[in-house]
């Protein structure tokens, strides 16, 4: 059934309804500023008339943080208990919040804030507890999922501990490093919520700049703050950065300015697909004169990581991925300019890995071990500057390297030692694990991982197998020493499968 008034019709997108007694009451989207959120009442559902606004005050919108308002799309109206509620998101800065009202006919209160990811939220009350739903995304699955959350319905405040990913634990160790450090500025470039600089926004508003979809100004405008006397940290998706590679070279290194960059989302993101696949910073960022390149590991390096390069005082790039850590090292060596971490001693195979791939990596030599390999496992934390006189005197009577990392097999870790290598003429076989150099289309990242091979059963059953067959045929070690191609042999076995 169909209902058309001219009040509404063509007007007012995105409806929501509640009833209430003998009423029922409408909210919609809304295109402008403030008022915004029309309010509409209802005897029947069919004839409606406007009562008003839920948004009529500039200080309703405040702590979106947006100058200027792109709109408040799907609202949702509730009635629970006597009062109203209106439950949005605002479109520019994604911020959920709510307003209640105990008059529908007067004033609505001031926001209250829910820091839960999500769109198109709504409000669901059941057995005396208020919870918070919205549409988001499922990291580990890749795909779109319904995100719920219990609230206090007074304070907005979730209930309960949500996990942590890495790129909040940026966000709470730079408000840390800023309270402490006043020259401590932190730039966006429009993504604010997702690089986790909400916190630092709303305790250190006068050190926050948000310059909008402007990679390029956000990193221009970080050297001359650092050129004269602050400390910039400019948070940005990998898939971003390379839009600002000139400000990179000629405003910041050209200069050695202490300007931290921290590219979130590197490696493999998932669904968001190709276009935000974070494999390419490590490798275009290599090139740039005077920059130090880092991954930490786990979240604790990643804490010391930034204080680290707040104290380094040169251009620096730390990379960390999506979501959380794989795997909580208990213990780590202090960061040492340009230095590996050695977290396991081994004499046959050494792994050699940076980022979340150390954790992998792990993994893998822990099961070695069980059946009698005898593996190394060093973080190499910097991929510039590298430990290149460790490996050199340290890895002499090694007879493998694997190295995994997760970005392009061209101009990263692995490029590295190869490079290592060949130049001291080291009797050593490189195998590496990286992604190809070709754009890795959408898919969960579990998917991907095991598309390419990446994945620990993968890594773990070729390595094995190199000791399987060693003594039966030579003919898969050349592959390897010819020129590393992991990616190839484990194709290739995937198409024999199919096939058979």
């Amino acid at each position: 059934m169909k209902y058309y008034n001219p009040v509404l019709r063509g007007m007012y997108p995105d409806p929501s309804v509640c009833r209430a007694g003998d009423k029922y009451y409408m909210v919609c989207s809304s295109f402008q500023f403030f008022p915004a959120v029309p309010l509409f009442e209802s005897d029947d559902m069919v004839n409606w008339k406007q009562i008003g606004h839920c948004i009529t005050r500039r200080s309703q919108l405040d702590l979106t943080g947006a100058d200027k308002c792109s709109g408040i799309f799907a609202p949702t109206i509730r009635y629970h208990e006597g009062r109203f509620y209106m439950v949005t998101t605002e479109a520019l800065t994604h911020t959920n919040f709510y307003v209640y009202t105990d008059d529908i006919y007067g004033e609505w209160s001031e926001p209250i804030r829910v820091d839960e990811e999500g769109i198109d939220p709504t409000l669901y009350f059941e057995d005396g507890k208020s919870y918070f739903i919205g549409n988001g995304y499922d990291e580990e699955r890749g795909c779109s999922c319904i995100r719920m959350c219990e609230i206090d319905i007074e304070t907005g405040e979730k209930i309960g501990k949500s996990k942590p990913d890495y790129s909040s634990v940026f966000g709470k160790k730079l408000c840390n490093i800023a309270e402490k450090n006043n020259k401590i500025i932190a730039i966006t470039a429009a993504m604010k919520d997702g690089t986790g600089l909400k916190e630092f926004a709303n305790k250190y508003p006068e050190r926050f700049f948000d310059v909008g979809i402007a990679e390029q100004h956000a990193v221009g405008l970080a050297a001359g703050m650092a050129k004269a006397g602050m400390i910039p940290v400019v948070p940005v998706y990998s898939s971003f950065l390379q839009r600002a590679y000139d400000q990179l070279v000629h405003d910041v290194a050209i200069q050695n300015l202490p300007v931290i960059i921290c590219a979130d989302r590197a490696g493999i993101v998932g669904n968001d697909g190709e276009t935000h696949q974070g494999l390419l910073d490590m490798a275009f960022t290599k090139t740039i004169p005077n920059f130090t390149i880092m991954s930490p590991k786990d979240f604790s390096e990643l804490e010391e990581m930034l204080d680290f390069a707040v104290e380094l005082k040169k251009p620096v790039l730390i990379r960390y991925p999506r979501g959380g850590e794989d795997l909580a090292f208990k213990t780590s060596d202090i960061i040492s300019h340009g230095k590996v971490e050695v977290i396991e001693e081994g004499e046959e195979i050494a792994f050699i890995a940076m980022g979340k791939m150390v954790a992998r990596a792990k993994q893998i030599v822990d099961s070695l071990k069980e059946i009698g390999i005898n593996a190394k496992l060093i973080n190499s934390r910097f991929l510039k500057p590298i430990d290149e006189n460790y490996l050199i005197n340290n890895l002499d009577k090694i007879e493998r390297i694997v190295t995994i990392e997760d970005a392009s097999i061209v101009g990263g870790l692995g490029s590295e030692i190869e490079r290592i290598v060949f130049e001291n003429d080291l009797d050593i076989d490189v195998i590496k694990f990286a992604y190809p150099d070709k754009f890795i289309k959408q898919g969960a990242v579990s998917e991907i991982e095991e598309r390419f091979g990446m994945d620990k059963e993968n890594i773990e059953r070729l390595i094995t197998s190199m000791y399987d067959f060693e003594e039966k045929s030579n003919s898969f070690i050349e592959v390897i020493k010819r020129g590393s191609k992991c990616l190839k042999v484990m194709e290739e076995k995937q198409k024999k499968k199919k096939l058979n």
